[in-house]
């Protein structure tokens, strides 16, 4: 069995599509990366000012001298917001329509100093891996993202 096409008025505007589907995918993969930075940024807020964390109760002085309690993370939870200046530095930045970089400070370049020991930990402190905790529970909101924004641009 074979199909055979021939150009015409009608046909045209197929024709038009088949050659864009390249250009327009990318632009789909583009607008799903977008919606993916948005949603990481705001699912790691979220997690990082959700109160129910389990680690140790330390009373913390604030810079007007009031004595405040702060529930600290538990070893694998995401990290407990003290000061904020960690959670403001969350960012994402596209890099064309195949790169997306989620992180501390990508798109400013200025982060707190110990996002390093946080995440990652240290020989006297286990690490709290907010990044990661937010990757996992995200990556099945990913995939519909990106099948989203191709499909929106093809239509």
């Amino acid at each position: 069995m074979t199909v055979t096409f021939k150009e015409s008025r009608q046909n045209n505007k197929v024709f038009g599509v088949i050659e864009n589907i390249p250009k327009l995918t990318r632009k789909g993969l583009r607008q799903g990366m977008f919606k993916v930075g948005h949603s990481l940024i705001s699912v790691a807020n979220r997690e990082i000012l959700k109160g129910d964390k389990r680690g140790v109760i330390y009373i913390h002085r604030d810079k007007a001298g009031r004595r405040r309690r702060h529930q600290s993370s538990a070893a694998g939870q995401t990290h407990a917001n003290l000061t904020g200046t960690l959670r403001k530095s969350l960012s994402f930045q596209l890099r064309g329509s195949s790169e997306i970089e989620f992180g501390y400070g990508v798109s400013s370049g200025k982060t707190a100093p110990d996002y390093a020991f946080i995440e990652f930990g240290t020989t006297k402190m286990k690490a709290r891996p907010s990044l990661k905790n937010t990757l996992n529970s995200e990556q099945k909101n990913m995939t519909n993202y990106f099948s989203g924004g191709i499909m929106k641009v093809l239509k």
